[in-house]
Order: structure tokens, then C-alpha cells, then sequence
């Protein structure tokens, strides 16, 4: 809030004792008015900070409240100037807070105290919500109340409500006894029928049904009528329905009622249409010639009652007669009556179900230690209501001298009482509630605006926030002419509740926008009102807005500027995916449960598959899901391939193994990295939803995994009934699937407290359908009248339903409009008008009811637009004339961001990779690609050797572990083993199983290449794995601290090139390293290591030259050095008369891609002596011997 304060704001003069009540408008500063008010409080009336109590509704709003009070005394406390003779600051909460303290004469010495006292002792100010505040009294007085003292507040009842009416519904509607007065044989097709009922369909109906009605305070049922709603009365209506069926069967002759309905000269033409009557006919003879009595259209079977042919025969004429007219109507009165009945059995069983419930669930939430927000309002009143309540009262007044309530509008009328019993009378106290009536939207949550009406009856003493600090003045100016010029008295749902105009308090040019789309005010007059067509003339819009340089603040207008609000999440999502076809970047923000969404369907996929991997059908179907990306072709391979088959099981159980050993996030991270899940789904159109949802679930199942569920079939129980709940826990709802530069979608209902520059409205003035009503809400003395019926209800009370819903309306149209800073964008569908000339009467017929068509009050958009001088812009949709799609400026261009090197650590862990990565610091500023992750170059040459696996199989990292593995558990003494091995390591490195041939035909030729050492002994390296062996070695060098240039001296001494007397040196501590391969032959041993670097795509590209030239560039011969000196070392110490000399063989490096049978292309050999072996070994620090292991999960042979 920006500008200074008027003199007469309540914020500056309203007296810190008595019971007040702020009336607010929409961005008028309630926030601020608040910080003020308590900073005041605390420096002008010196209340200690434990007596302030601040309450509001939502714990983000206890945050920015909180927050909004530190920084005012913080700006205070830095200004050091809390006298009466202080200048002006900028920030008008300070100078609101001076000018009071000012008026207050308070001396400066004590000021400076006060000042200093509230900010070491702030955290003691209470600020919470108000149900916070009931918890924490209850909590205090747990043995009055007779309540369990660790009773944890929740507002998530999802789970046990489902339960509870699940368990309803199938005692009632499951049970044997169930209609049991009508005859056996009708039983089920009249239990079918009334199920048809929207609140009994289902237990899931039942529970969406039972949730708002929970919610609301004082509830009262009643009804419904006894003799409406016996079962006795719906026996008797289904008892008489079989023979009133048969006598229109009797009656009915098809040519005679053919000739009377075409023919009858005395019916009239313009009502019985000839060309109608053959169909109607035919339609009724199919009814009567079936067996399902109810199986006709009602509507056609009246044009044969006697009633409909009177109305249609001519003036003086004698009505035609047959007899199946009057059975026609017997059994339309029969339908009627068992109608009305089976309304009356369902009526009786909602209200048993509402009793059910009602009695259960505070049960069962005592029973697992919670309590609901709705069950401790009641629990307090009944406190204050016993023995125990004047005590409690003087308690919170003693405690609580100064109440400050926000958004007093969402309350209900028990809560108010609670307040006004404790705090009104409170004669020394400051009480004081502010709200603003006409953002009373959370009916549906048990709000009730009865309760703020009730406040500012009792409080006399009123006051007003009139200044718009939110929009720039034309916006403004549009609001005031159409807010303020309502006909209807009751148009917010009560007489009392009236819009006052509001001045702006942003100078004129401030905060406004330019371009060819910059009115404050746009009308998008669109041909149509389909949710479809609404939704892509939204999305046409903001892609204008976007493409069409509108700029704010000397910039780019940005997604992130604007917001679109709707009425539902679906149509949010429509908005959504319109958004997503034209490119522009949207989130939705919808107060939907993450487990309703395909995601969680895919988690239950994921675990079925993971609890049972001999599950062929559960592993196709998580094979072929999104998650792991098969394709059809691949599926279908599959099914004809038993070992393609086995090695998808094979991938699974690997999977399955993870979960069981380090639990299932561990596995589903394992998944996603070995089949790219999230870089597939990055590209799609809805990839940043789907990656959020899935990463948002897996913390919920780890979550549920920590809490005692951590076997596979627990988290399988787990999920399906957070599935069939579809819980709306805070940690179930979705998240906002991108934190980046988007549009934000989201309901008037979410956006409520919110502001954003630019603000599209594409469905304000639409209104849903009439409600089916199976009950009705009256307002009562001190709550709400629940009426069972059933139907029809009492004509007055359903009048006073439907204003009370048209105000609500009204209320959530009056939020959405004023939430916008600059531009206000609504859309208004029009039937054939030109542009600017359409008046409410004009509308489509579902927004000519709409609250926006009651605002214009028989004006046109034109003559709006005339009235703010030109504030409303009027124009027609263009679909036809679709916008460029969105494109995002792009990133400057700048150089990769180059760290300096670490500080170095007195001790530490080292590795080779390592050193190389703090040497690659050091290097020059142009990169040298990383061979091993060099991809095949393109062209017709690149691949010279068909389709040899050696060239086609890919590069990279990834590929490389692929082969690492392959060799880790290659058993080369049994052959025929060898595809299921290819085929695992394939599957679980995410690699194409098309490669597993031509790996096979490729590892047989490395298998069969030569290594000779420097002795000229030759062995195959299929022979030297089936030697005495160990593979994946590991083992760690004491190192002592050698700087740089020390060590490459030392190393270039020894005979092995080094990283350059200007890399990086070696810190105490260890080096660490993983030998691929040790063996033993002859009495020798060797070192292997495997290199899959691309070199080339032919065969010569792999010579002695290209191979030395690699090991020099990539500092490998330091690499073999190392892990020679570590195995020299590990026999020295293990080995019984050992000598370098006659027990090593020396190094091995094996460029895989070079290989060939009978040959030792591309194999590097080189047996260091013992004076280098001496030379390097002294680099290290002494020891007799180096520190190896190789635990159990390394394999291992001999």
C-alpha cells in the first residue's frame, strides 16, 4: 500500500478501547489497516504483546499479517525518530502509526521503550486463525471441557468420512432386508431405479454430498414428512403401477390411435402435427410390447391423456375419445404417485444417512486422536454453555485484552456468539472485526453472512476503508459505475448490504498499461457460450496480450502478469489446455486432490507391478504405461518373444529388489532415470503437470511408507483408499506444476485475497443449471434448518433459496472483478449483435440471467464505455484470426559460468575423477568434449560397419554403465547365458532391446580379443574372466598434502605424465578408486580396465596411435599408475614373498569399440618396473599396505 493515510482512515482514529467494526471494500487495505492498528496498541496504548490476539481464517494470512507487523516496527525501530515532531517517510503505515502517537502526546523516552520491548518480544502476539484459537483455549481447559488434551486439529476428514459412508451405504442398500415390503420379484428394479437419486447414487456421492453439510454450524434437520416417506407408500405406488401397465397394454390399439392423432378433423393441426403423430405412436407400442413398465418417454405418453387432446381440439369441437387415453392417464397418475414416494423412502434415508454420519465421525476422529475444525467450535460453546463458562470468559478477557478479527464475512453465527459472549462486553478491551460483506463467497464451506449483519447490528460503532489502493483509477471508476448502480437492494443477498463507491488512491497514469490492448476495461463479445469456445477466446486474448507488445512498466508484458479466474476446476482445465494449443505457459492452482489425477493411477500401476513381477499383465501394463514408454511395436515383439518377455520380468524384479532393499521412492527414482520418464514427458504439452503430480505423490507414499506402511502391498492398500476418498488434505492438493513465468489459472473462490496486473474473465456471467434440490437450507434463529422435504418444498422458502444463491453470485462476481491491478478482460457471449450494441436482453440465454447482465442493468457495453470516458473498451472475438502463438524472448547469450577453484580442505576423500574435475578448472576457456560422451558423427561414412553394435551402440555416460554392468555379471564360461544377461542390462539401462543381437555377435569378438603382456604371454579376455578374479575392486591410497607443482615433478620423475604443474595438487586424507577387473594367471596379476570411448566409426580409428594419443588426453596412464601402485601395494602386504618383478603383469585398457577376435587392436598394455612402481608408491604416505575391501554386494569370482 503506497501514499500516505487520510487523516480520518480508521486505521489513525479509531479509539483503542470499545467493540468497533471496519466495513472494507476490496483493496482497500485491511492488511495494512490491521499492522497499524496493532503497532499502535503497542507503542501508543503500551499493551503488552501476549494480550494482542489477531485473528483471521487461513494460515497464510496469520503469515503475512505477521509479517506485515514485523517490518512496520522494523521500519520504525530504523528510522529512530518516534516523536511528535517527525517528517513524512515514505512508507504510510509509519506515518500513520507517528501521526497517532504524535496526537497521543507520548514521551519519546517511553516510545523508544515500547518500541524496543514489541520487538524482542513480537513471537508473543497471537496470531492465528480463529479455529487455531478455539484448539488453543480447548487445549488450556481440556479437563473442563472433558476433551482429550493431545487432540490434534484436522481439516482433513476425507478418509474417515468415506468410510463411514461407505459402511452406511452398504447396510442399506446391500442388505437383504432392504425394501423389504415390496414383492421379492420388484425389488431390484425399483432399488435400481431409486439409486438413480444423486445423493444415494454412491458412497462417493454420499460423502461429496454429507462434507459441506458437515461443515456448517448450528445445523438443525428436519423431516422429512412420515407419511411421505414411509415404505409402506412406496409398496402401495409399485403395487399399483403393474395393473394400470396392463390396462394400457389392454387399451392400446396402434392403427385406431394412428388415424384419431393424424387424421381427427377436430384436433388441431398447428398442436397434433401429422408428420409427429406415426412416431409417438410407434414409440408407446414399443413400451407396451417390452416388459419394463417404466420404459417410456412421460412426455410423449401425455399427448394421449385426456387433458392434452382437449387442448388440442378445436374451439366447439368434441374432443376425440378412446379408451387408452384414459388409461394412458391412469398410469401417468400411478408414475406421479410412486415418483413422489420413492422421493420420500430417499428423503428418509439421507436424513438416516446425515444422522450416521453426523453421530460417527467426531467418534472415530476422537477415536484415532484428532478433532475436526466443526466439532471444536461446538465443543467451546458447550463449554461456555457449563458450569466452567464464566470462568473461561474472565480467563480470555484477562489474557486477551485487545481482539482483532480479519475477514469477519467467512464466519458463522455459533462462532459469533463465542465472540460476542467473550470479547464484546469486555469493558476495558479493545474488540474489533473486520470484513467486507460483499466477499462473503464460502457458503459452501458454512459461512454464513447472517453472522457479519449480526456483528454490525450489535457493534454501533462503524467505520469505513473507502480508498482503492489495488487498481488504477479508471478501473476503478468502471467498478463504481457498475457496482453502484444496482436497482436491486438485495442483489448481494440482503438489503443490508450495499456497495460503497470507492475513491482510487493511485494517481492517474500510475500502474496503467500500453499497447494496442491496454484499456483498463476490455469487453471480448464472443459468438457463443460453450465452455469450448469461452475457453479458446480466452487463450486468443491472452496471446494477443502477450504477442502484441502491451507493456507494462517499461517492459514486456509477461505470462506471469496475468490470471485467468473461472468458476470450476474444469473449467480451469479448459483454460488450460487452450492455453497450452497456442504455446503460452500456464499453471493451474485448483483445489483438486493429487489422488484423483492419472498419475495416481500410474503410482497403483507402478506398485502392482512391483508387488508381483511374475505379473505378466501388470508388467505389460507398467511396460507399456508412460512411465516406462514402450511402445505398440515393442509390446507386441514382446508378446511372441518369451526371452524380450523374461527380460522385461527381469527389469521389473530389479526394480522390485530396490524398493524391497531401499525402499520404494529409491525404486521409482531408479525407474524414471533408467527409462528418462521425466525427459519424455518434459516435451508434452502437459509434461510440468504430469512431472508434478508424480513427484508430489511419490513424497506422499515415502511419507506414508515412514508412517508404518513400508511393505508393498500396505502402500497398494494405502493408495486405494486415498484413491476412492480423493482426499483434499492440505498435502494432497495439487501443487502449481510450474514455479516459473506462467499464467495463473485458478477459481474466484482461490483467488480471493489475491491481485494480479491483468485479469481474464471468460465465464463470469454464466450460471450453472438449477439445482436439483433433494433438500433445502433455511435460515433459523441461531443457525440453519436442514429440510429433508421431501419435494415440493414450501414456495417461500425455496424463493428465499434461490435469492440467497443469486446474492452469492453476485458476491463471487464482485470478487473477481476487483482482483485485477490494470486490466480487467471479461468475456460476453452474444448472440449475432454488433459490436459494443449488445444490452443484457440480448445475451445467450444461459447469461441473461447472469449477475454481470444484472449489472448492466438494460445498458449497453457502448454506453458503459461513454460513462467512464472511454475506460471500456468493447470488441469482437475474432476466431478466425487466430494470434501468433506465444514466443518467449530469449535468454541472453552469455559464456558457461566457470567456478573457481575449491578451497582446499585440510582432509578429505579423493578419487581420481576428482582431480581431473578440479584440473578441468584450470584448463582453457574453449571445452573439449568428454569422449566417452561424444556422440556418433552423422553422415553417409559415419557408420562403416553396417550394423555393427560397436558403432551403432550408443555413446555417453549412460552407455557406458550399460556396459560396465554387462561385464560386471558376465559369466564367460556359460555362453548360453549370455542373451538374458544382454537383455537385462539393456532393459535396465533404458536401452533399445533391437541392440541385443548385435551386442551378442559384439561381445563374442571382445571376448575373444588377444591381451598380451610385456612377456609376450597371450590370453583371450573370455579367458582371463574365467581366471581367479575380482571384479569392481576397491580400494583407498593414504595420501599425504602434495601441491601442484610438487606433484607433477614427482610424477613426471617417476615416469608418468601428470596434470601439469599448474593443476590441481593431492590433500591429505584418502584416493579412492574401482578397479574393473583384478585377475590372476600364470602367477601374475593383472589390472583391467574398460574403456567405451567413441574414437571413431571405423575400425582403423582404434590403432596403437588413436589409442595412445586417448590415453595421454584423458590422463588415463596416471589413472593405470594409481590403480597399479594400489594392487602392488595390496599384495605386498597380503602376499607372501612377493615381487613386483615376478607377480605383476602389468595394466590393461580395453577400448571396447576396437576390439576384434585375435587380435590386440585397441588394447593398451604397460607393466611399470619396480623403480616406478618405488618411485610413485613413495608419493603416498607410508604404509604397509593400502586399505582394500570388496563387500558382498560387489561380485566377485576366483
Amino acid at each position: 500500500m503506497s501514499g500516505a493515510a487520510p487523516p480520518a482512515a480508521p486505521a489513525v482514529s479509531l479509539p483503542l478501547t470499545g467493540a468497533h467494526l471496519i466495513e472494507a471494500s476490496a483493496g482497500t487495505g485491511k492488511t495494512w489497516t490491521l499492522a497499524v492498528l496493532v503497532a499502535r496498541l503497542l507503542l501508543e496504548a503500551g499493551r503488552p504483546c501476549r494480550e494482542i490476539l489477531l485473528v483471521t481464517f487461513t494460515r497464510a494470512a496469520t503469515a503475512e499479517i505477521k509479517s506485515r507487523v514485523v517490518g512496520l516496527l522494523q521500519s520504525l525501530d530504523a528510522m529512530g525518530r518516534t516523536g511528535p515532531d517527525a517528517a513524512r517517510s515514505a512508507d504510510a503505515a509509519v506515518d500513520a502509526v507517528l501521526a497517532s502517537v504524535a496526537r497521543a502526546r507520548i514521551d519519546p523516552a517511553v516510545l523508544h521503550r515500547r518500541l524496543r520491548d514489541a520487538l524482542l518480544q513480537i513471537d508473543d502476539v497471537v496470531i492465528t486463525t480463529l479455529h487455531g484459537f478455539y484448539q488453543r483455549t480447548l487445549a488450556d481447559h481440556a479437563l473442563a471441557a472433558g476433551d482429550l488434551m493431545d487432540a490434534q486439529l484436522t481439516t482433513d476428514i476425507d478418509a474417515p468420512l468415506m468410510e463411514i459412508a461407505h459402511e452406511f451405504w452398504q447396510r442399506t442398500f446391500a442388505s437383504p432386508d432392504t425394501l423389504a415390503g415390496l414383492p421379492p420379484d420388484a425389488r431390484p428394479a425399483m432399488l435400481v431405479r431409486l439409486l438413480h437419486d444423486r445423493v444415494l447414487a454412491s458412497a462417493e456421492a454420499l460423502t461429496r454430498w454429507a462434507e459441506p453439510l458437515l461443515s456448517r454450524q448450528g445445523m438443525v434437520p428436519q423431516g422429512p414428512d412420515a407419511a411421505r416417506s414411509s415404505e409402506a407408500l412406496l409398496a402401495q405406488a409399485s403395487t399399483a403401477l403393474q395393473p394400470a401397465f396392463e390396462a394400457c397394454r389392454q387399451a392400446f390399439d396402434e392403427a385406431a390411435l394412428r388415424d384419431i392423432l393424424v387424421a381427427h378433423p377436430s384436433l388441431k393441426r398447428n398442436s397434433y402435427r401429422p408428420d409427429s403423430q406415426p412416431a409417438r405412436v410407434r414409440e408407446v407400442a414399443g413400451w407396451l410390447h417390452g416388459d419394463d413398465t417404466f420404459e417410456v418417454e412421460l412426455d410423449t405418453l401425455k399427448w394421449f391423456t385426456p387433458s392434452k387432446i382437449a387442448t388440442g381440439t378445436k374451439v366447439g369441437c368434441v374432443p376425440p375419445s378412446h379408451a387408452f387415453f384414459e388409461a394412458a392417464q391412469h398410469y401417468l397418475d400411478a408414475r406421479t404417485a410412486l415418483d413422489d414416494a420413492g422421493q420420500g423412502w430417499c428423503a428418509l434415508r439421507r436424513r438416516e444417512a446425515f444422522d450416521f454420519i453426523s453421530r460417527e465421525l467426531p467418534l472415530r476422529l476422537a477415536h484415532a486422536g484428532l478433532r475436526s475444525t466443526d466439532r471444536i467450535v461446538g465443543q467451546l460453546a458447550a463449554l461456555l454453555d457449563s458450569p466452567a463458562g464464566p470462568r473461561l470468559v474472565e480467563a480470555l478477557r484477562a489474557r486477551h485484552t485487545a481482539v482483532l478479527v480479519d475477514e469477519f464475512q467467512d464466519t458463522d453465527l455459533v462462532q459469533w456468539s463465542l465472540l460476542q459472549r467473550v470479547f464484546v462486553q469486555h469493558a476495558d478491551g479493545l474488540f474489533v472485526v473486520v470484513g467486507d460483506p460483499k466477499q462473503a463467497i464460502y457458503s459452501f464451506r458454512g459461512a454464513d453472512i447472517r453472522a457479519y449483519l449480526a456483528a454490525r447490528a450489535a457493534l454501533l460503532s462503524h467505520h469505513a476503508l473507502r480508498e482503492n489502493h489495488r487498481s488504477q483509477p479508471p478501473l476503478v471508476d468502471v467498478l463504481n459505475q457498475l457496482f453502484g448502480a444496482l436497482h436491486d437492494p438485495a442483489a448481494f443477498g440482503a438489503p443490508d448490504i450495499t456497495y460503497l463507491p470507492m475513491d482510487a488512491a493511485n494517481p492517474q497514469g500510475e500502474k496503467t498499461l500500453t499497447g494496442a490492448y491496454s484499456s483498463p476495461f476490455e469487453v471480448i463479445e464472443v459468438g457463443g457460450t460453450a465452455m469450448q469456445v469461452l475457453a479458446d477466446a480466452a487463450a486468443r486474448r491472452v496471446a494477443s496480450l502477450l504477442s502484441g507488445g502491451t507493456q507494462i512498466d517499461q517492459r514486456a508484458l509477461r505470462p506471469g502478469d496475468i490470471a485467468v479466474l473461472v468458476r470450476s476446476n474444469s473449467q480451469a482445465r479448459a483454460i488450460k489446455q487452450a492455453l497450452q494449443r497456442l504455446r503460452v505457459p500456464a499453471s493451474l492452482r485448483a483445489r483438486e486432490s493429487v489422488f484423483a489425477s492419472f498419475e495416481a493411477e500410474l503410482l497403483a500401476v507402478l506398485l502392482a507391478a512391483l508387488a508381483d513381477p511374475d505379473d505378466h499383465a501388470a508388467v505389460a501394463t507398467l511396460c507399456f504405461s508412460p512411465l516406462v514408454g514402450d511402445d505398440v511395436a515393442t509390446l507386441a515383439a514382446r508378446r511372441d518373444d518369451a526371452l524380450a518377455r523374461l527380460g522385461a520380468r527381469a527389469r521389473v524384479a530389479a526394480w522390485a529388489q530396490r524398493a524391497a532393499r531401499d525402499g520404494f521412492m529409491a525404486a521409482a527414482q531408479r525407474l524414471a532415470f533408467d527409462c528418462d520418464t521425466y525427459g519424455r514427458w518434459a516435451v508434452l504439452p502437459d509434461g510440468e503437470r504430469r512431472i508434478t503430480n508424480w513427484r508430489h505423490l511419490l513424497e506422499l507414499t515415502e511419507a506414508a511408507a515412514q508412517q508404518g506402511r513400508p511393505m508393498l502391498d500396505e502402500l497398494r492398500a494405502w493408495l486405494d483408499d486415498e484413491r476412492h476418498a480423493a482426499s483434499k488434505g492440505e498435502a494432497a492438493l495439487l501443487r502449481l506444476d510450474s514455479e516459473g513465468d506462467t499464467v495463473s489459472v485458478l477459481t474466484v473462490h482461490r483467488s480471493k485475497g489475491l491481485q494480479f496486473p491483468v485479469v481474464v474473465l471468460p465465464f463470469l456471467d454464466s450460471t450453472s443449471k438449477p439445482k436439483d434440490r433433494s433438500e433445502l437450507l433455511r435460515p433459523a434463529a441461531h443457525g440453519t434448518v436442514l429440510d429433508f422435504g421431501p419435494p415440493p418444498f414450501d414456495a417461500q422458502a425455496l424463493a428465499q433459496a434461490q435469492l440467497d444463491e443469486a446474492g452469492e453470485d453476485m458476491r463471487l462476481t464482485y470478487v473477481a472483478l476487483t482482483r485485477a491491478q490494470r486490466q480487467c478482460v471479461v468475456l460476453w457471449p452474444v448472440a449475432g449483435k454488433k459490436a459494443g450494441k449488445a444490452k443484457a436482453d440480448d445475451a445467450a440465454d444461459d447469461s441473461a440471467r447472469g449477475p454481470l447482465a444484472r449489472l448492466l442493468g438494460g445498458r449497453t457495453w457502448a454506453e458503459l464505455a461513454q460513462a467512464t470516458n472511454g475506460a471500456v473498451q468493447v470488441r469482437a472475438d475474432a476466431p478466425d484470426a487466430a494470434p501468433r502463438p506465444w514466443q518467449p524472448p530469449q535468454p541472453l547469450a552469455l559464456p558457461p559460468l566457470r567456478t573457481p577453484r575449491p578451497v582446499a580442505r585440510g582432509w578429505r576423500l579423493s578419487s581420481y575423477s576428482s582431480l581431473l574435475a578440479q584440473a578441468d578448472v584450470q584448463r582453457a576457456a574453449v571445452e573439449r568434449p568428454d569422449h566417452d560422451r561424444q556422440l556418433p558423427p552423422s553422415g553417409a561414412d559415419a557408420i562403416g560397419a553396417g550394423d555393427d553394435a560397436r558403432f551403432t551402440f550408443p555413446a555417453g555416460a549412460h552407455a557406458g554403465e550399460c556396459l560396465h554392468a554387462l561385464f560386471e555379471r558376465l559369466d564367460a564360461a556359460q555362453p548360453a547365458g549370455w542373451p538374458l544377461t544382454v537383455a537385462q542390462a539393456l532393459q535396465e539401462f533404458g536401452l533399445p532391446p533391437s541392440l541385443a543381437d548385435a551386442t551378442l555377435v559384439w561381445l563374442g569378438a571382445m571376448t575373444q580379443a588377444t591381451l598380451r603382456d610385456a612377456q609376450g604371454n597371450a590370453l583371450t579376455l573370455g579367458q582371463a574372466l574365467q581366471q581367479p578374479a575380482r571384479r569392481e575392486w576397491e580400494f583407498h591410497l593414504p595420501t599425504p598434502a602434495w601441491d601442484a607443482a610438487s606433484l607433477h615433478h614427482a610424477l613426471q620423475a617417476a615416469g608418468v605424465s601428470g596434470l601439469g604443474a599448474a593443476g590441481p595438487g593431492l590433500p591429505a586424507g584418502f584416493l579412492k578408486g574401482f578397479v574393473d577387473l583384478v585377475f590372476e594367471h600364470a602367477g601374475r596379476y593383472f589390472v583391467v580396465d574398460y574403456k567405451s570411448n567413441w574414437l571413431g566409426a571405423r575400425l582403423g580409428d582404434y590403432d596403437d596411435h588413436a589409442v595412445a594419443q586417448a590415453m595421454h588426453e584423458h590422463h588415463y596412464t596416471l589413472q593405470a599408475a594409481l590403480y597399479q601402485v594400489a594392487l602392488h601395494r595390496h599384495l605386498r602386504a597380503v602376499h607372501g614373498g612377493y615381487a613386483p618383478q615376478r607377480h605383476l603383469g602389468g595394466v590393461f585398457y580395453l577400448f571396447l569399440r576396437g576390439m576384434q577376435p585375435g587380435d590386440t587392436r585397441a588394447v593398451w598394455h604397460r607393466q611399470f618396473t619396480p623403480a616406478q612402481l618405488n618411485a610413485i608408491d613413495a608419493l603416498f604416505a607410508p604404509a604397509t599396505g593400502v586399505q582394500a575391501r570388496s563387500d558382498q554386494e560387489v561380485r566377485h569370482e576366483h
